[in-house]
């Protein structure tokens, strides 16, 4: 399997290509259940979707180690051929708490 980067290559879709088939659904699913199944909070409101053997992961997560550890969750998915991780870094979700000095 290999794995391409979002700076690497965007996967190409075709007007004519939009059919999915029965075995395209059951892969996304399947690869979709196991990032909710996640003990990761980040990891269970990423998307992803699946077309000819290649999965991509969309969504936001606070820290690169998630979205390595996303792409690694369903990379061993059956069919899964390709994997495309588009997941971006954005940050923390909410501000680290300042500290006082204390005097």
């Amino acid at each position: 399997m290999s794995t391409i980067s979002e700076f690497e290559s965007q996967p190409v879709h075709e007007p004519h290509q939009n059919r999915w088939s029965l075995a395209d659904c059951d892969v996304a699913r399947v690869s979709q259940q196991k990032l909710r199944t996640s003990p990761y909070l980040s990891l269970r409101e990423l998307q992803c979707t699946f077309h000819e053997g290649v999965l991509t992961l969309y969504g936001r997560v606070p820290t690169y180690y998630l979205k390595q550890l996303a792409q690694t969750v369903v990379a061993r998915t059956h069919g899964v051929e390709e994997l495309v991780n588009q997941i971006e870094v954005a940050g923390p979700r909410y501000p680290a708490v300042p500290r006082i000095a204390s005097e």
